[in-house]
């Protein structure tokens, strides 16, 4: 039997099993289940080709906006590019990091982020005159 690369394809395309996105281009949400990429909103496998079209990079992911939810673990960027652990809670700074863009699934997506949103810091600070 031969090995399945599902899995490997989403990681390597910068999403995880289960998760929902857009692919620009493209009608509808999509996810990887551990077996094939699926459309998510008839959850029917799709047509090789969308799949093919984002191994080659002809397609792009565009991610949705991650939100936790309430007592859910998120990690952000601090203003000297530390990455840190939270608790969803709803409040001021959760939904702060929220409208920054700034709540991440794992450690290691927001290490991906890390120019970005240091961009996003030094705007900010500019702005404000700091």
């Amino acid at each position: 039997m031969s090995k399945n690369y599902i899995p490997e394809i989403a990681e390597m395309l910068g999403v995880e099993v289960g998760e929902e996105f857009r692919i620009l281009g493209q009608e509808g949400d999509f996810k990887f289940s551990r077996e094939e990429l699926l459309c998510y909103s008839s959850n029917t496998n799709c047509c090789e080709s969308v799949l093919i079209g984002l191994i080659r990079g002809k397609l792009t992911i565009k991610r949705h906006p991650f939100k936790p939810i309430y007592g859910e673990t998120y990690y952000f960027i601090d203003t000297f590019g530390d990455i840190y652990d939270e608790t969803w809670y709803d409040n001021s700074e959760n939904i702060a990091y929220y409208l920054m863009g700034n709540c991440f699934r794992s450690k290691k997506v927001a290490e991906t982020h890390m120019d970005e949103i240091a961009k996003k810091y030094k705007e900010t600070f500019d702005e404000l005159g700091k």
